[in-house]
């Protein structure tokens, strides 16, 4: 059976502790949910419709782009030192940045150069060849640690900031603040009391209390895993994981080689230096057992001017360990293994978390989940305004829940709520100070309907 968020009708039994000290507490979160449902809800739609398009991200970019990410050609593959011949004919004035191979048989190969001109550092020129013709089939921008095109990049880029770069992550960083503040208020205000009803006046109550249910998980993992991205709380989250040293550990290329390393084991020779090293890194990474997609990022160490970084690509579905290695090409060394049981457990959570934000962890699955829980998000604030509308009364648009005292709330009730609210807005500070301001707003409006009720005379 549904159920909604209401008042009970029947008077507490005798001898029964009194309502009133939770009730007080209950309006007042009653109240705060529904003014930032009111003022925030905007920020959530705009998410919940970027979002949406976000998490289709992956499987349209292999649709849009399927002639630069897949071969049907059959035969030997190139090397990858004749890929990057190939493609720095493409940019000869571009330094070299890495080469990305997969071990599917249908996947291209990616050199990818440092390019000053793009948006940022965080992207790449990439160059994708047949590796068996060697013929060039894509040149196009590649975008951070997912490697994603420029399609899947755009939509990042508006589901993060709307496009207007870092003034517009504040849309971003509020909409996760505010979705996570409104999903714990809206958990409680269900729980703490409910009541079953029928009528078609309630409907909107129910559906909306429905659909929050749920959606209770997702949000809540929404609203981390957005917080871990944002740019003020996720500043605050980042320096807590590198103070604890929860940050993702990579290989040491100034390391001294490994002894017994398993690049060595296989009687792989020396390599001369520069980019035929490249497919002496790759061999050894593999035989080292990185598999799947992996990226062999070129030397940039002056103190190890031949030593490449491998890893294995964290943009893989169903994918859930991501080892790395450090190779001296010149001698075909494993100098550094970072194997993925290395990571600290945090590191690991937030990978996973953050992939699975991306609609990457588990394929069109993740997807899915994805866009119901944006489906959701939009639901629940549609029928949320729905109800704002019904309070109206005498046609007036829309009643906020009276306000409460207090005095009449219990202590170790009401300091653990302030406690809670001081604590979250410590890690995500736009809450706090929206919080702030709606404050001062509710006096004001109040301020303003007893002077409107004052009797003239």
């Amino acid at each position: 059976m549904s159920t909604s968020i209401e008042t009970p009708s029947r008077p507490p039994r005798a001898g029964a502790a009194s309502p009133r000290r939770v009730g007080n507490l209950r309006a007042t979160l009653y109240r705060m949910h529904s003014w930032a449902g009111i003022l925030v809800a905007p920020f959530l739609v705009i998410a919940a419709l970027t979002g949406l398009l976000y998490a289709l991200a992956p499987t349209l970019e292999q649709v849009v782009y399927r002639d630069a990410l897949t071969t049907s050609a059959t035969g030997e593959h190139i090397s990858a030192a004749e890929a990057i011949e190939i493609a720095r004919a493409e940019h000869p004035d571009l330094d070299l940045a890495a080469v990305q191979v997969d071990d599917r048989e249908d996947a291209t190969m990616r050199v990818l150069f440092t390019d000053p001109s793009l948006p940022s550092s965080t992207y790449r020129q990439a160059v994708f060849l047949d590796p068996v013709t060697g013929e060039v089939v894509g040149d196009m921008p590649q975008y951070g640690s997912s490697s994603s095109l420029p399609l899947r990049a755009l939509l990042s880029e508006g589901h993060a900031n709307l496009w207007l770069g870092e003034p517009g992550r504040f849309y971003s960083e509020m909409a996760a603040s505010w979705l996570g503040a409104m999903t714990l208020t809206g958990m409680f205000l269900l729980f703490q009391r409910w009541r079953r009803s029928t009528s078609k006046k309630n409907a909107p109550r129910r559906w909306h209390s429905l659909v929050g249910l749920l959606c209770i998980p997702g949000f809540l993992f929404l609203t981390v895993t957005g917080l871990t991205w944002s740019s003020t709380a996720g500043g605050t989250i980042g320096e807590i994981r590198t103070q604890l040293d929860w940050r993702r550990p990579t290989p040491d290329v100034t390391a001294s080689p490994l002894v017994e390393a398993p690049g060595t084991a296989g009687g792989l020779t020396a390599a001369p230096a520069g980019d035929a090293g490249a497919d002496v890194a790759i061999a050894t990474a593999r035989e080292a057992g990185l598999t799947g997609f992996i990226t062999a990022s070129a030397p940039t160490e002056p103190e190890a001017p031949d030593v490449w970084s491998i890893a294995e690509s964290t943009a893989q579905p169903w994918v859930l360990s991501y080892d790395a290695v450090a190779v001296n090409a010149a001698t075909g060394e494993v100098v550094d293994s970072v194997p993925f049981s290395a990571w600290p457990l945090p590191a690991k959570f937030t990978e996973w978390l953050i992939r699975a934000h991306m609609g990457i962890l588990f394929g069109w699955i993740n997807q899915v989940v994805l866009v119901g829980l944006a489906l959701g998000l939009l639901a629940a604030v549609v029928l949320g305004y729905v109800m704002w509308w019904r309070r109206g009364k005498n046609s007036s648009f829309g009643r906020l829940p009276a306000p409460r005292s207090w005095d009449n709330v219990s202590r170790p009730a009401l300091i653990s709520f302030l406690v809670i609210l001081i604590v979250y807005g410590f890690f995500a500070p736009y809450f706090g100070l929206s919080l702030l301001a709606f404050l001062v707003l509710d006096a004001a409006y109040r301020a303003f309907r007893r002077r409107r009720a004052r009797p003239l005379h």
